[in-house]
């Protein structure tokens, strides 16, 4: 070919991915199966998984020291998954700021000393998890649609996930964390509040359904006194058996909670140990879903008298 450069040597050849091939400049690689394992092909040249070009990885990035942060400053994009764990971490800097992308799961775990998880523009990923993590803050504030799962994080006082509209939730183990501000979610197959004991209130004023689970739980009381998902009209309608559970709260109410009848095919329902939910609001709750398979309500507050709908009537 005419138009490929002469060679002796790899460094002759200025186009980027292009080596020296008898004499001729011409790309190492069509396809990343032209590359050796732990490399991709750019299009010209392989490239480790690891290095970014032009802003995206491809490939798995695991991420345990503070060394690999100069190379992945301003990435954009990372086709693939990454992990971030080791208790040598404590600032992930500025090294995630314009990351828009993951193409698979977001892992933040294990780093006790790690004071903030920050990735201010992420749009997508296939699930977030991050657990067993010291930072006392979570940023959020873009992601639209993963599969969150948040645990163990002992000094969380802050969260941001706003824009958060579909997937599944699960918060869990946060003893220091009051707020929770959901306005954008839709449709979650799973949402689950278990031991974040400071949260009073949770409002879902957008969400439509739960496909299969509710759970609100606390191993000890928690502070939840406000309840509120007015355009919730689909909840536990999955093939698999459902389950609804409110248990250990401050709630009186539930009369805020959605629709009036709930087309449940199959359903456990449990709202128990809410000292202020008297009977009488836990039987009219419990009356919305007519196609339960299996109902435990105690240790509510009790009606001495008679239930007139949600009010308890003195003999």
């Amino acid at each position: 070919d005419p138009s490929q450069s002469t060679c002796a040597y790899n460094s002759d050849c200025k186009t980027p991915g292009e080596i020296c091939k008898n004499r001729a400049c011409a790309c190492e690689c069509k396809t990343d199966q032209d590359c050796r394992a732990g490399s991709a092909c750019d299009g010209c040249g392989c490239i480790d998984d690891e290095q970014q070009v032009d802003g995206i990885v491809r490939g798995n990035l695991f991420i345990d020291s503070t060394l690999q942060f100069a190379g992945l400053r301003g990435v954009t994009e990372i086709h693939g998954g990454l992990t971030i764990s080791g208790a040598s971490l404590t600032d992930l800097g500025d090294t995630f700021a314009q990351l828009a992308l993951i193409d698979g799961p977001l892992q933040v775990t294990t780093s006790y000393n790690l004071n903030k998880v920050s990735f201010p523009k992420l749009t997508s990923a296939t699930s977030a998890t991050i657990s067993y993590v010291g930072a006392e803050s979570v940023e959020l504030p873009l992601l639209k649609k993963a599969l969150v799962n948040i645990n163990n994080l002992q000094k969380l006082t802050q969260l941001s996930l706003e824009a958060l509209e579909e997937g599944e939730l699960t918060l869990s183990q946060l003893p220091l964390l009051a707020q929770v501000k959901l306005p954008a979610l839709k449709t979650v197959r799973l949402l689950q509040l278990s031991d974040v004991p400071l949260v009073s209130e949770l409002s879902l004023p957008e969400l439509t359904t739960i496909s299969s689970t509710l759970q609100l739980s606390s191993s000890n009381p928690s502070a939840l006194a406000t309840l509120s998902a007015p355009n919730l009209t689909s909840l536990c309608v999955g093939p698999a058996v459902g389950s609804v559970t409110i248990d250990n709260t401050q709630l009186s109410s539930l009369t805020g909670f959605g629709a009036k009848d709930f087309s449940s095919p199959s359903l456990s329902l449990q709202p128990t140990r809410n000292p202020l939910l008297s009977d009488c609001q836990a039987d009219v709750f419990a009356s919305h879903f007519p196609q339960r398979i299996y109902t435990i309500l105690s240790e509510n507050l009790t009606c001495a008298g008679t239930c007139t709908g949600t009010t308890c009537a003195s003999n």
